[in-house]
């Protein structure tokens, strides 16, 4: 958690301490950030929070 945004948590994986069927994908929550769309989304995300985002 940040000292500034302590609100929410947050998890960190070690992928030398998962297993492939640890986590499953979830095709409704998908972004590809080549496209324009989902880049302006993540842009959008992390403005308020003061976060760049660099392309």
């Amino acid at each position: 958690m940040s000292s500034q945004r302590d609100v929410e948590k947050s998890y960190v994986s070690f992928g030398d301490r998962l297993r492939e069927d640890d986590f499953a994908v979830e095709p409704a929550y998908g972004r590809a950030f080549e496209l324009p769309s989902d880049d302006e989304w993540l842009t959008r995300l992390c403005l308020p929070l003061m976060v760049g985002v660099r392309r």
